[in-house]
């Protein structure tokens, strides 16, 4: 089984391209579902509100994420700090749980998938890539990954100051061992995930 990284800039397509692996017969380990999972955890949540105070939660004692995100992609220092704190909570839960989803996915009694595909946009930057196999690169234009943050209801502020937060996208391009061109339609993507999945993927070569 490959374990297979998907790298991008914001709104990239990522978990599109993550999706069009699904559907070939793969394993999703999807980061960012696992860091809302790590948020509702009661150690975290302490360890949060020991820093972050009580105003980054909800009524009911859940972390408000939008308050939170307001507190560490501000763009200035302090934000910066902020941010390297959350990441020093949550980063190390999430990869025990990456780790624990691999090793289920290798040993499943009905026999492992082709791959098991990591869509995490800090894959990078909190060290994951080690596990990694194979990179790939999701090239987006920027007027479409600003437009379709706006569709998530960022601002073109948001999406800029969240963009910094990250490592250069000419880096991650860098680090990968393939590209995937995210310039056309979906039909265009499906055949590049395609021509991946047999040539890097199913080949006994490779």
């Amino acid at each position: 089984m490959k374990v297979i990284g998907i790298l991008g800039g914001i709104a990239s397509g990522k978990s599109t391209v993550a999706g069009l692996f699904r559907q070939r017969g793969a394993v999703v380990a999807d980061a960012d579902q696992m860091g809302h999972e790590v948020l509702r955890d009661e150690a975290t949540k302490r360890e949060i509100r020991e820093i972050f105070g009580s105003e980054v939660f909800q009524d009911n004692g859940e972390v408000d994420r939008r308050r939170l995100a307001a507190k560490v992609f501000g763009g200035d220092d302090l934000s910066h700090k902020r941010l390297a704190e959350l990441e020093k909570i949550t980063h190390p839960r999430i990869k025990t749980r990456l780790h624990a989803l691999i090793r289920s996915t290798q040993s499943d009694p009905s026999g492992a998938p082709p791959a098991l595909i990591m869509d995490a946009a800090l894959l990078v930057k909190a060290g994951w890539s080690d596990i990694c196999d194979n990179l790939v690169f999701i090239d987006t234009p920027y007027p479409e990954r600003l437009k379709y943050a706006a569709q998530r209801g960022w601002s073109e502020a948001e999406f800029n100051a969240r963009e910094a937060a990250q490592e250069k996208l000419e880096d991650k391009r860098v680090l990968s061992d393939y590209i995937i061109r995210n310039d056309g339609d979906l039909e265009q993507l499906d055949a590049q995930v395609e021509q991946y999945w047999r040539d890097c993927v199913l080949s006994p070569t490779t």
